[in-house]
Formats: structure tokens, sequence, C-alpha cells
């Protein structure tokens, strides 16, 4: 049957809608460069036929490996041919994608389940409802009449730093978008004066929308787990089924900005990120991974996940491990075309630990497609 599958990439065209007043921002490019890694992988192994808008692509341009993800674009690759198309792109309730019925089958996550969970707050809330470790949090709103401090929602003119102490301690404190895209908008502050101006800022720039999100910082060491969802995998030479959710080794991250991990598209993952082995990092107890590799399996079984998660997870002061950012579309950006050594992602790192490389990652993903 694998022989017959003929895959498609999807990249993302449009910025997504705004959602209750929140803005998600669109990364420049849409997701075409890991598009083409991923095509381009696929297409070196057997059993996989790549679909691509160009006829040969050439290795050295995204745009040849990955169709746009509007409504024309995903017909374009299905009349090509395509039984199967990976999601790389940005999904959410009502996407183009949800249209396709029985004509192919989907390599991603549910598009409803994603609006819904790439809300960190609601998301946060939600895991800690289950039991689930989550850092301290609340609201920023640039609408004075959502303000409540009982639901954690305080008007931005109602900021005070008693407020600010009340809810998640003392200071530093970390800033970030309620829909935000790897450390984009990501900020450790300081000081009352520091978060009253940043978050004016990021109001005024409308770049992320009318509400910002404010956690606890978390002082240790910071992971990044990568759960994949039930399905048949290849491991160890020979094809597997796993019945529930299970996660891969922990990654550490390393070389922090002031605080925060730096986005992927600054300083390669490949440069700051490594599989954990014990006496790495604070030399969190083992103990602790395996405690944050647990509940990251249940936070992927609580969103519903498809497709892997990748969930960032870091060590508090009294050395819990905290689950602090659900990520329902991890970065997949990959080498092999020319000039890609260096980009490799997280949740490929975290599959080096169980002998498996991108090229096996996303035969693995791209085995495990469902229909609606």
């Amino acid at each position: 049957m694998r022989a017959m599958l003929k895959i498609a990439l999807l990249h993302q065209a449009n910025k997504p809608p705004v959602i209750n007043g929140i803005v998600k921002p669109m990364k420049p490019g849409g997701y075409k460069d890991s598009g083409a890694d991923i095509a381009y992988t696929l297409s070196k192994l057997q059993n996989w036929q790549v679909i691509t808008p160009a006829n040969p692509p050439n290795p050295k341009e995204d745009y040849d490996w990955a169709f746009p993800d509007t409504e024309s674009g995903i017909n374009q690759a299905i009349n090509a041919g395509a039984n199967v198309l990976w999601a790389n792109t940005i999904l959410y309730s009502g996407h183009p994608i949800t249209g396709i019925a029985n004509k192919a089958a989907i390599v991603g996550q549910n598009p409803e389940k994603v609006q819904l969970y790439d809300d960190k707050d609601y998301t946060n809330r939600l895991l800690g409802e289950k039991g689930l470790s989550i850092p301290s949090s609340f609201l920023i709103s640039n609408n004075k009449e959502s303000s409540n401090e009982e639901d954690k929602i305080i008007a931005f003119d109602n900021l005070t730093e008693k407020v600010v102490s009340n809810l998640v301690g003392d200071f530093p404190i970390i800033v970030k978008p309620i829909r935000g895209r790897g450390s984009q908008g990501v900020k450790k502050i300081n000081s009352y004066n520091e978060l009253h101006l940043y978050t004016k800022d990021m109001f005024s720039s409308g770049d992320y929308g009318n509400q910002v999100l404010v956690e606890e910082f978390l002082s240790g060491d910071e992971f990044t787990i990568s759960v994949f969802p039930p399905g048949t995998y290849e491991l160890n030479g020979k094809l597997e089924t796993k019945s529930d959710y299970w996660a891969a080794p922990a990654v550490i991250r390393v070389n922090h900005q002031d605080g925060v991990a730096p986005y992927n598209g600054v300083v390669a993952v490949t440069q700051n990120s490594f599989l954990w082995k014990e006496g790495m990092g604070q030399n969190p107890k083992k103990e602790v991974i395996n405690d944050m590799l647990r509940e990251c399996e249940i936070a992927a079984k609580i969103v519903d996940a498809k497709a892997p998660i990748r969930v960032d997870c870091r060590i508090n002061n009294r050395g819990k491990g905290i689950l602090f950012d659900l990520n329902m579309k991890p970065n997949m950006t990959g080498p092999g075309r020319p000039n890609r050594d260096d980009q490799d992602n997280l949740v490929s790192i975290a599959v080096s630990g169980i002998g498996r490389r991108f090229s096996n990652l996303v035969d693995n993903i791209a085995r495990n497609s469902w229909t609606f």
C-alpha cells in the first residue's frame, strides 16, 4: 500500500485569522524552507512519490517543493495526483484543508484542535486543571472592560506591581504572545517599569493582538520534549505499533539570551540544543526528566495530537519540571538540501536518542497520516 502513496507538502500562504482579538505572527516565507526540506528528503526514500509544483524541482529553490495552503493550491496538489497532504503550515478552524473530505489523507493536526490549543493561556490552564505542572500566569488585556483579577485577566490600566506579585511572584517574569511562534515576542522582564513599557509596545505594535501572557520565570535548565501519537513506526529496523502517546528522549537547551532560548532563525538549534544525558546542565535528577516525559505524554493525549507535538519545559527553583509551552506544530527544518546541513530541528535531535535521523523522522511522520 505504501508504494502507492503520493504525498505533497503545503506551506503557509496567508496570515492566519485574528481569533478573539489575538494575532499569531506569520513566519517569513510561510515554512517553505522546511516544506522543501521534508519533500526533498522524502523524494530520496523508497515508497514515497513526492508531488511538487515544479517538475523537476530545484533542490536550492524552496518554492519548487511545496504548494500554498490555499483552496487552489490544495486542489492543484490533488489534481496532480497527491493522495496524502502534509500540512506544514498553521491550521485553524475553517482552514481550506478541511474541504478535501475523502480526497486525501492528512499529515498534521486537526485544524479545530490547533485553533483551540494554539492559545497558550487556554492550554496551560487546561493542563493545570488536569493535574499537570504549569507555571503561574495571568493575562494583561488592552481592554479595560475585560479586567477581572479572579479570572487572572488584568487590564493594562489596572496593572500594579502588587497585582503582579500576587499572581506570579517576584521579578524577573516572562512576557509572551498568547498565540506566539517560537521565541518571537518572548522577553524576560526584570522590573515593573520594564513590564509596563514592554507590554505597551506590544499592544501598540498590533503584532500580537489585545492580550499578552505573563508567566513566572523558571530559573533552571530548559528542556524540549517531543511526543508522538499512537501509530505504526519504523524503529530499530522493524515496524512497531504504538498504542498510546510516547515521548522521545529529552533535549536540553543551552546558551539562552537574557533568559530566553533564541529563535532558531537567528541561532540554529544545532548550536544550542543537545540530547540530554545525565550530568548535563545543572544536573537534574533522572527522575525529574522522567516525570516531565510522562507529563508531556499526558499533555499530548489531552490535546488529541494527531502528529508530533513539542512541549517546552523548564526546571523551577524547587527542582521540579514545569511544562510552559505546548507547540502543536514543531519546526521541521532538516539537512539534505544544498547548504542546509545545520538546519536540523528539535524533534530530529530528540529521535537521534533512539537511533533515528531526519530521514527516518519524516518517513515515520508521513506514514501516520489520517483522514477527516
